[in-house]
């Protein structure tokens, strides 16, 4: 019998164990995949304020450099949120006209935006960067003319960080949940099997040593069921042998 309980316990415990592990790993991906969808939304919402202002200077008929509060635009959203590393406004040549937050290498955008902020047709654009996602947005003329773009750059080591977290608490609740359901599992077939067993040693006893008579034992309903069984399948084969030996007689008088 403890092969037995091994062999049902394992399986139990294997599959157990993958789903609440899968769960877990699905429900990281959630929260990874919305937390990064939340951060995005404000990064773009913050972007288009700016981007908002610059249009209405731009819409005046100003040259990008000639908006004046828009240094002080970037400079506001990034005292909102910490998050964000800098704010650049360029021009369409990747020059870099207004700029706030951590300092860029030389007067021009970096290479790798280049690609983004060319064209009629870029109008949005984001990528990640090491640690950091960076989102962009075009600037057009009254006419619809390119004339650059403004981009915001945000550090995503509080999203890892976070996700880091809540990552190692559902490994640890993970974890629990399986350690409790093997035990249970264990617990309970082995409850079942030491119930079953017991039962078959109690009717192997009562059909080694005899079931007293009138008593109502499991041997007794056991035996009688068997007795019933075989008496309606020896009729039945009587019955057919019958038939069969009639269907023969009526052959040969024919």
């Amino acid at each position: 019998m403890a092969g037995l309980t091994t062999k049902l316990t394992i399986p139990v415990v294997l599959i157990a164990t993958m789903a609440i592990g899968l769960t877990a790993f699905l429900n990281l991906g959630k929260f990874d995949r919305t937390l990064g969808e939340l951060e995005t939304s404000r990064a773009r919402f913050t972007i288009n304020e700016i981007h908002a202002t610059l249009e209405m200077g731009l819409a005046l008929g100003l040259p990008l450099r000639g908006i004046a509060n828009a240094q002080g635009v970037v400079e506001y959203e990034i005292q909102r949120n910490p998050a964000i590393v800098a704010i650049v406004v360029h021009d369409e040549q990747g020059g870099i006209v207004f700029h706030a937050g951590f300092p860029m290498e030389g007067d021009n955008v970096p290479a790798s935006w280049r690609p983004h902020i060319a064209g009629k047709g870029a109008k949005s654009w984001s990528l990640r960067e090491n640690d950091e996602q960076i989102i962009g947005a075009g600037l057009t003329s009254v006419i619809g003319a390119p004339v650059g773009g403004v981009v915001l750059r945000y550090s995503l080591r509080d999203h890892d960080r976070i996700v880091a977290e809540v990552g190692a608490y559902l490994r640890k609740t993970a974890g629990i949940g399986m350690l409790l359901t093997a035990l249970a599992a264990i617990a309970g077939i082995s409850l079942l099997i030491r119930n079953t067993t017991g039962r078959l040693k109690r009717i192997e006893r009562s059909l080694a040593s005899g079931a007293p008579a009138g008593e109502s034992s499991e041997s007794t309903t056991l035996a009688k069921d068997v007795v019933v069984t075989s008496q309606a399948a020896l009729r039945e084969l009587s019955d057919g042998h019958a038939a069969l030996s009639g269907n023969a007689a009526s052959t040969e008088t024919r």
